[in-house]
């Protein structure tokens, strides 16, 4: 009967790790003026949410970390949103998120920060 248990078990955990999918993609958009990110996390969660959402999310620039973020929780079953405020950035910095599945997988989104847009009627001739 031992054996039956050891193969219902490993069945078990290979259908549930089955059923965790990492996160599709990343919406993100940098505001030079208030210096804030904006991301979109899409993760469709089809299973159980309390055990299967984005569990972390790194921001760094230039290949260093700035922030970590670990959650318990994701925002809704399709996404997971978030927002920094990153003072020491500037045009030309690459910016990335890397967005983690607590049960499977992750992605990254890297943005080039462009320089801040003059306002309208403020440009040159």
């Amino acid at each position: 009967m031992r054996p039956f248990a050891a193969i219902l078990f490993a069945l078990t955990v290979i259908c549930g790790a089955a059923l965790a999918t990492p996160p599709d993609s990343i919406s993100l958009k940098f505001d030079p003026e208030t210096h804030i990110l904006s991301s979109t996390i899409y993760h469709p969660v089809r299973s159980n949410p309390s055990d299967h959402f984005i569990s972390k999310v790194v921001i760094d620039v230039n290949g260093a970390v700035m922030v970590t973020q670990t959650f318990k929780s994701q925002t809704d079953a399709k996404v997971q949103e978030v927002s920094y405020m990153l003072v020491d950035v500037k045009a030309g910095d690459k910016v990335g998120l890397t967005a983690v599945c607590s049960l499977y997988g992750q992605v990254k989104k890297v943005l080039v920060v462009a320089p801040p847009q003059p306002a309208p009627g403020t440009g040159t001739k």
